[in-house]
């Protein structure tokens, strides 16, 4: 098979890679939450800005925390993006509200269509 006709071929998840997939998508969301509660609660506990202040430790890992989300959440664009217009589950008519509604709202869109068509025990093609 030639590499482009692998690029074609239809997009096939395995049960640990829709799991796996689906765990990632509900990560930025959550980092969300837990990011905005960090800064909330860092406005009520700051003091001195001293280097050897504990805030300042946990602001450091919190910047990781979020490049590395910011990360994952192109990676999963893209995984998204080329999802949509190689599963045989969406309808060819939709695939380009899909990618749209992907790239727009991708924290809030990502999750709905992890759901209705890549979640676990879900078959790979349309039934006829």
């Amino acid at each position: 098979m030639s590499r482009l006709e692998r690029l074609r071929a239809p997009c096939q998840w395995g049960s640990r890679g829709r799991v796996a997939l689906g765990v990632a998508t509900a990560w930025p969301p959550v980092y969300f939450v837990v990011f905005i509660g960090f800064i909330v609660v860092s406005f009520f506990l700051q003091k001195d800005a001293s280097s050897e202040d504990p805030l300042n430790v946990a602001f450091a890992v919190l910047l990781v925390a979020h490049l590395l989300t910011m990360g994952l959440s192109l990676a999963l664009l893209g995984a998204y993006v080329f999802d949509v217009f190689r599963n045989p589950r969406v309808q060819e008519d939709l695939r380009v509200l899909w990618v749209v509604v992907v790239i727009l709202a991708n924290a809030l869109a990502m999750p709905v269509y992890w759901a209705l068509y890549l979640r676990p025990g879900l078959p790979t093609a349309p039934s006829p």
